[in-house]
């Protein structure tokens, strides 16, 4: 199923910053034992302690959001020149192309200007889709059951096929272009 929803960009922002304090030096403490050789003693000595000099440090900072954005971006499915594509369809109604809620998002079906093949076992639903509605050179597409907006075949040669249970509102949504030239199997 080519399946179109709302499509929101969401992103993290991370601010990075500095700042500085100032760090106080530890206290150093100096002591050593000498030997009392007339007394056959250990003897404790110090020589007091030494204040450090306070030092200045720097250190990062960062703060994240919890979620920026909800901003809308189009949504796009293409399909490319050559493609092969069977779509079975899915959901409730079963579609093989349709969208669910767009709000503000812009949905792209691109269809290629030259041949391709696309057949659709259920529901063809463009309704808020940007699609070609003129179909590719060659084009083969497939419509089995409901079509919803007109579709037609390239003046330069294409086919469309329809289904058994394919109703007249929907073949009413099909046109077949006469070709262009007189070209053999043009006529």
């Amino acid at each position: 199923m080519f399946n179109f929803i709302e499509n929101k960009k969401f992103f993290y922002l991370t601010e990075l910053s500095s700042q500085t304090c100032q760090v106080t030096a530890p206290v150093i403490n100096y002591s050593y034992k000498t030997w009392d050789s007339s007394t056959c003693d250990d003897v404790d000595h110090s020589n007091g302690s030494v204040q450090g000099a306070p030092q200045t440090h720097t250190y990062a900072l960062y703060k994240t959001s919890t979620g920026n954005g909800g901003q809308n971006i189009n949504a796009r499915i293409e399909l490319l020149g050559g493609s092969h594509v069977h779509l079975t369809g899915h959901g409730t109604p079963a579609k093989s192309i349709g969208h669910g809620t767009l709000n503000s998002t812009t949905a792209y079906l691109d269809l290629p200007s030259d041949y391709y093949t696309l057949m659709n076992d259920e529901d063809v639903e463009f309704g808020l889709i940007n699609y070609n509605s003129v179909l590719g050179t060659n084009a083969i597409f497939g419509v089995k059951t409901q079509l919803d907006k007109d579709i037609s075949t390239n003046p330069a040669g294409g086919t469309i096929l329809i289904g058994q249970n394919t109703n007249a509102t929907s073949q009413g949504h099909i046109t077949i272009t006469a070709p262009t030239t007189n070209e053999k199997g043009n006529a």
